[in-house]
């Protein structure tokens, strides 16, 4: 009965440490090899982004824009119109570098702006403090009976 029981607590130690490690795996996977893993998220990283986009002449990116200290009003109005202030924040800053992204949508209710982007304007972006990540904007193709 006593090899039964050691058996079963082993089991569930062995059990409780792989739902801890499935939890720390994102944390683990973005801390690599201890370096800052950049604002690019994505397969490639950074340099494949600068790649695509030097080889093809423009990219498109997903940019998110980061809203202060974290903390948004309650209201959709308030919280529409911080992302609005984000994103006029970081379009103010390319504007005055005198640049602007060949085409760009802003996103009402979240903190993200659609942007098709020259390697000039791309570096700038990975360069800014008022941007949180980019990343490439593929087109994903609807699973079926979504919606």
């Amino acid at each position: 009965m006593a090899g039964y029981i050691e058996a079963r607590s082993r089991a569930s130690l062995f059990f409780c440490l792989l739902v801890v490690l499935a939890l720390m795996a994102p944390a683990l996977h973005a801390a690599g090899d201890g370096k800052e893993a950049g604002k690019v998220r994505g397969q490639g990283g950074e340099q494949g982004l600068l790649d695509e986009c030097a080889a093809r002449g423009t990219v498109k990116v997903l940019v998110k824009v980061p809203l202060g200290n974290g903390k948004i009003s309650a209201t959709e109005e308030q919280k529409g119109a911080a992302i609005a202030e984000a994103q006029d924040r970081l379009v103010r800053e390319l504007s005055e570098k005198g640049l602007k992204p060949v085409q760009s949508y802003k996103y009402r209710y979240t903190p993200l702006m659609a942007m098709t982007v020259d390697t000039e304007v791309l570096k700038a972006l990975l360069a800014s403090d008022n941007v949180e990540s980019v990343e490439a904007d593929i087109p994903v193709r609807p699973t079926k009976g979504a919606g």
